[in-house]
């Protein structure tokens, strides 16, 4: 793989911008088609601001000059100053050649070059996703989508599926989610504790909200590693 550059880029580089939205997209498309394609408009705002005011630091994946792949790396400066969340997003057209592996090694690096000894990596329920968690050694203790399931949040059933994938019960368990009727609701309506993460502000009177991922940890009363 010795054709392959890895390089930042920002939301002034136009061309750079433009062609890994399309990537963006046709990922969406084949991994979570219910989603619509982000528009431009919303992607440049995402690169600028991010969800919470701390955009991350994007990086793009050629291969003998072709884009394959783009990942990212968000690290908060007001809390959580052990934690990067990382993206890896490979073209549909151009998986399962060790792009996505590549990418995560770099973002890695990158994390522990800025002082995280933590990281998240998501991604849609999928036999790819759990097949490449697998290969780099992450654990996924359940794994519950729609799909597969059958139904959506916030029906009890997908709920119950998932505390008995992980041998718990309601009084055990904390769902995390930015849905208000879906997750919160949902997850309550069991006897589950749930934490509303109102990125927008739209909830401010509700006790148990977060505004950023960043402040999971502290909310679940976890301490820094």
């Amino acid at each position: 793989m010795s054709d392959l550059e890895i390089r930042r880029f920002g939301p002034d580089d136009a061309d750079d911008m433009a062609a890994v939205l399309e990537l963006r997209n046709a990922a969406t498309a084949e991994d979570s088609p219910w989603e619509p394609p982000l528009l431009p408009q919303a992607w440049d705002a995402m690169l600028r601001h991010g969800w919470d005011g701390e955009p991350g630091t994007p990086y793009l994946l050629t291969a003998g000059g072709r884009l394959v792949g783009y990942g990212t790396v968000s690290t908060s400066e007001r809390d959580n100053l052990h934690l990067a969340w990382l993206g890896v997003v490979v073209h549909p057209a151009h998986r399962r050649r060790g792009y996505g592996s590549v990418l995560l090694a770099r973002m890695v690096e990158e994390a522990r070059a800025r002082g995280r000894t933590s990281i998240v990596l998501d991604g849609w329920d999928s036999a790819a996703t759990r097949g490449f968690a697998a290969h780099h050694g992450l654990d996924v203790d359940a794994c519950v989508g729609s799909v597969s399931h059958g139904r959506v949040k916030p029906h009890r059933s997908i709920f119950d599926a998932a505390l008995t994938a992980l041998g718990a019960g309601p009084a055990e368990a904390a769902m995390v989610g930015d849905s208000y009727a879906d997750d919160i609701e949902g997850a309550r309506a069991l006897g589950m504790r749930a934490i509303l993460l109102d990125r927008d502000g739209l909830h401010v009177d509700e006790t148990d909200r977060i505004d950023t991922l960043f402040a999971l940890p502290a909310a679940l009363g976890l301490s820094p590693p």
